[in-house]
This record gives C-alpha cells, structure tokens and sequence, in this order.
C-alpha cells in the first residue's frame, strides 16, 4: 500500500499484483439479507431492464427511470417516478444494444454493442455516444453466454465505488472476468480473474466492491451463495443469502447505492428490494 499527497489531503492507493493502482472502496459492506421483493408495475414485456442513477450529474434526471424493452434494440425509455413515459432516446441502427446487463450512471447509457465485446458510454444530455472500449478476451457471441439465463454476454454494474463489467472468458468456460471501468473514457482500470463455473448462476451484481452471484433465476425460493472480494481479492465464504425469485424468471438483477436497494427484471414485472449490510 501506498500514501500520496495531493492538494494537502492523503489520498490512499491500494497496489494490485500487476502494478495497477486502484483507489480504495468509498464504502466497505457486506450483504446480510434480502427482504421480500416489492412490485412496483408489470411491463408486459418478458426481457428487459429499469435503471434508477444512484448519481445524476444533470437535476432533471434526478428521480427519473429508465427502461429497455427485449434483450436487443435501438430505443431507450426515459420515465418519471410515478412511472410515467416521458422521453425516448434512440441510439441508432449502428450502435444498438444487446442484453438486459444495462446501468445508467452519472447521466449516461452503458451498454454493450450489438453483436460486439464492445461497452459504449451514452450521454443523455447531448443524446450522444461519448465512449467506447473493447474488453479483451471476452465472450460476446455463440453460446458463451455469461448466466444460465442465455440472454447476456456483459453484465454492467455500478456501486459506490464506480462502473464495473462483468463477463466470460473467451479462452476458458469456467473463468468469469470482472473489469473496473472508468465512467468517463471507459478506460480499463483493473481486470480480476476468478475461476468459477459462472454458467451454472442466474444472475449478478457488485455492492461494496463485492460480487455477488444469484443461484437461480429460476426457482421461486433461491439464493445468493457466492461472494467474492474484489479488493482482498479472496471469495466470501459461508454464503447463503435467501432471496424470493416472485415470478420465477429474473433476466436483469442491479444494485442500486442511492437507495440501497436491488432492482430486478422478473418475467416483465418491476421489483425491487430491501437489504441488509454489515460493516
């Protein structure tokens, strides 16, 4: 570890094993419990997601919702709180997405590009592609699909400490890689390698730099039971973390730390949920 000083305040830097400098977590937790999922509307469409900034950088998207309909499309949905349609934003028939691994963060878009291992930065301000990276050896084609549910390659997430990607090795099918990525240029900040049969779960997201993998997308009663610490970077054992799948079929499952909530895509209905950290 290392100190420096900038502008008179220490700023600590944690050294990686490959000499990657990486800012410390802005807040370190970890997942106890999930309550009970919470419905908040039905959208009639099986595949998609709904993003809430925990970050805006404009105050007209502060409370504002976004959604995409299907695993693949052109048009992005903008809603008020009450859930009410209020913009649409197309991104063009050169740069669609795919997937339902989507997060909005500091007023932009991310998304991977359709048939690509491409991640780009859309800007809702000025409605325009800002950023674009190409994650290496990376599955984003075939039958290399990253959960059990096959309709993802990238699994985009955010929390406190910034954007990350979660996706499958191109090389070997039991290695998950999760890059941090800057929110900005989209510059690759540090890629983990973490050996894990990451085909066999249905879901994921990143709370407190922590990756968390959701058992079954399917099953009712189901469970989060892998952990791992990113920033240790060493598993979390001895996890087994209930959680209620309500319409048996979660396609898109985030983490939101504005509100401290998960955000799932369950068989076309909006659900969230309450949970329950420890320092």
């Amino acid at each position: 570890m290392s100190v420096k000083k900038q502008g008179g305040r220490k700023k600590i830097l944690l050294k990686l094993m490959n000499d990657t400098l990486l800012t410390p977590r802005m807040r370190n937790c970890r997942l106890t419990g999930v309550k009970q999922p919470v419905y908040f509307n039905s959208t009639g469409k099986f595949y998609g997601s709904w993003m809430k900034d925990p970050e805006p950088t404009y105050p007209e998207f502060k409370d504002k919702m976004w959604i995409t309909h299907h695993f693949e499309g052109q048009t992005l949905w903008e809603y008020n709180q009450k859930g009410k349609k209020m913009k649409k934003y197309l991104l063009g028939n050169r740069e669609p997405f795919y997937g339902t691994g989507n997060v909005v963060y500091r007023s932009s878009f991310y998304y991977q590009k359709h048939g690509s291992n491409e991640i780009i930065r859309y800007d809702l301000k000025s409605e325009s592609i800002m950023a674009q990276v190409v994650l290496p050896n990376s599955k984003f084609r075939g039958n290399g699909r990253l959960y059990a549910i096959s309709y993802n390659f990238f699994d985009l997430a955010v929390d406190a400490n910034g954007l990350w990607a979660i996706y499958g090795s191109h090389d070997k099918n039991k290695l998950l890689l999760v890059s941090k990525l800057d929110p900005d240029s989209l510059a690759i900040i540090h890629t983990w390698n973490i050996s894990i049969a990451h085909r066999r779960y249905g879901n994921g997201f990143v709370l407190c730099g922590n990756l968390y993998l959701l058992d079954s997308a399917t099953h009712k009663m189901s469970a989060i039971t892998y952990g791992y610490d990113l920033y240790r970077p060493k598993k979390i054992r001895k996890l087994m973390i209930p959680i209620v799948n309500a319409y048996e079929m979660v396609t898109m499952l985030s983490y939101n730390h504005h509100d401290n909530r998960l955000y799932a895509w369950d068989r076309g209905y909006l659900i969230s949920y309450d949970i329950m950290t420890r320092k």
